[in-house]
């Protein structure tokens, strides 16, 4: 940023290299969740339908398994409650068919180009959530929102990687949930804290090609 706002200058050589600009955008009414794996709710639906979000998936997948090619699963973006996964034809119906397409080739796009990039820091990409957004001056399609985080993507480190059974991800809330469940010990939930901090290395390794700041053991 080469003019700062009058109330930063005194802080030139602190922000340097720093700042970004943003603009507000109008984000659509969907999530772009694209998939390579099958796991997280995609799983629990399989169980049941053979499907994810009406997507006809091939029989006796293991949960965590990597499916044949990635695929684009929408979900409702919903101001209480959870999120809903749906069919493309239904997200269709709230966007248009043009640029439902449009979401479609470009969410899975970013995630194939993002699950090559983790393979070679030793991480599976199993899923991520994308959201887009238009500019209000010329209608451009752009991302909003956080892109290719642990909180909205499913990283796991490739080492540690079975099919059949929960990935061992790297999101926070896997240690929230396993203690508001009930079902885990300190330990266990010590235990999901850390490998998501391993994950976490690793991914800010990759990005700054330096070594990133270890958690104490």
């Amino acid at each position: 940023v080469a003019k700062p706002p009058a109330g930063l200058t005194p802080y030139a050589a602190m922000r340097a290299g720093r700042p970004v600009v943003v603009e507000k955008l109008k984000p659509l009414p969907v999530e772009c969740i694209a998939r390579g794996h099958i796991a997280g709710s995609g799983w629990k639906e399989y169980k049941k339908s053979g499907t994810v979000c009406g997507i006809k998936l091939p029989p006796n997948l293991k949960e965590s398994e990597r499916l044949p090619h990635a695929i684009f699963t929408p979900s409702t973006k919903a101001e209480t409650g959870h999120d809903e996964n749906v069919p493309f034809a239904r997200m269709a119906e709230a966007v248009g068919d043009r640029l439902a397409e449009m979401l479609r080739e470009k969410s899975v796009a970013v995630y194939q180009k993002a699950q090559a990039i983790a393979r070679l820091c030793g991480l599976i990409l199993a899923d991520t959530k994308l959201e887009w957004g238009r500019d209000p001056a010329n209608g451009e399609l752009l991302l909003v929102d956080e892109v290719l985080t642990p909180a909205s993507s499913r990283y796991s480190p490739a080492d540690l990687y079975k099919p059949d059974g929960p990935h061992p991800s790297c999101g926070m809330r896997e240690a929230g949930n396993l203690r508001a469940s009930g079902r885990a010990t300190a330990l266990v939930v010590s235990l999901t804290v850390r490998l998501s901090w391993r994950v976490r290395n690793r991914l800010t390794e990759a990005i700054t090609r330096s070594p990133a700041r270890r958690l104490r053991t």
